[in-house]
């Protein structure tokens, strides 16, 4: 029987786990009032410019559940002009392996970001994007249209140093509640055993 190699397992697994996230991450989306707005994606307002974030940032806490064999995971932005950029990430394995992605972000006129990666393709659809840069944290939110009945949020805490503290869970949940956001429980992600 012949090995497959850890990159064409990592990314059988990965499938295979944002194949599951997709069922059980469903949830419609209700606004302040309690209307069913499960077909759209709750508005964004207040993003910040993705010109002003620069280097490289480390993912400390994620929504979506990832696999133990993952070191860490790095994410860069470049500004690459008429209102593109690109997502470069870099996912670092702990038999020493790395896969890098690129992804395509797009300011589109409604001054929304759109973000088109593999890594959350879970629809033909463009995933919204939302990011806030607190000195040293990011925090983002993508949101992606399942079908016309529902969405998927998901949300990520970046450090530029490493650094990690439950406060910059709090205080991206209490963000998200008085914004009525919708996003999965914050988990801790690999990061202790980085040399990227």
């Amino acid at each position: 029987m012949s090995k497959r190699s850890p990159i064409k397992m990592f990314l059988l697994i990965l499938a295979t786990i944002l194949a599951v996230d997709a069922v059980v991450n469903i949830e419609p989306y209700k606004d302040l009032m309690g209307a069913d707005e499960s077909t759209k994606c709750p508005v964004i307002s207040n993003t910040d410019s993705l010109d002003n974030i620069k280097g490289k940032w480390f993912i400390v806490y994620s929504t979506m559940d990832i696999l133990p064999i993952v070191n860490c995971m790095t994410e860069e932005i470049k500004n690459i002009g008429h209102n593109e950029y690109e997502l470069n990430s870099f996912v670092e394995f702990s038999n020493g392996t790395t896969l890098t992605d690129t992804s395509r972000i797009e300011k589109k006129p409604d001054g929304k970001y759109y973000i088109s990666s593999r890594f959350l393709g879970r629809s033909n659809e463009p995933n919204q994007l939302w990011v806030k840069k607190d000195g040293n944290l990011l925090f983002s939110w993508t949101c992606t249209l399942v079908g016309d009945e529902a969405h998927i949020a998901d949300a990520w805490i970046h450090s530029s140093d490493l650094e990690e503290s439950s406060e910059f869970v709090k205080k991206f949940s209490d963000y998200f509640g008085k914004n009525s956001f919708y996003a999965q429980a914050l988990g801790e992600f690999p990061h202790e055993k980085c040399s990227i």
